[in-house]
């Protein structure tokens, strides 16, 4: 039997008036960093990707950096924070800087 696609499983289409919606609910933030957004800089990612069991729904999908979605990819928020956690924990150890 052939894999289903997420598409055959799932109507929902992610439009140009959903963007704005969160935008504005987002009050032009990313939803990680808290960065400025712009329609420029920024793109929608499901917050629990589809690959770890998320929907694609609106209520899984927020605006982001585009910096951010590239090193999110298929990770949960709390993977990322942890990865840069210890990033930083390195960087300060490299620099000669005492970990806190």
């Amino acid at each position: 039997m052939a894999k289903r696609s997420i598409k055959d499983k799932q109507d929902y289409t992610f439009k140009a008036k959903d963007f704005y919606e969160l935008l504005e609910r987002q009050e032009e933030r990313c939803a990680l960093t808290g960065r400025q957004l712009t329609p420029e800089n920024c793109t929608a990612i499901h917050r629990t990707p589809l690959r770890r069991g998320g929907t694609h729904d609106l209520s899984n999908i927020c605006l982001v950096v585009e910096e951010i979605a590239q090193l999110k990819r298929s990770l949960l928020d709390e993977e990322l924070y942890s990865l840069c956690e210890d990033l930083l924990a390195h960087r300060f150890v490299e620099c000669g800087k005492p970990k806190e």
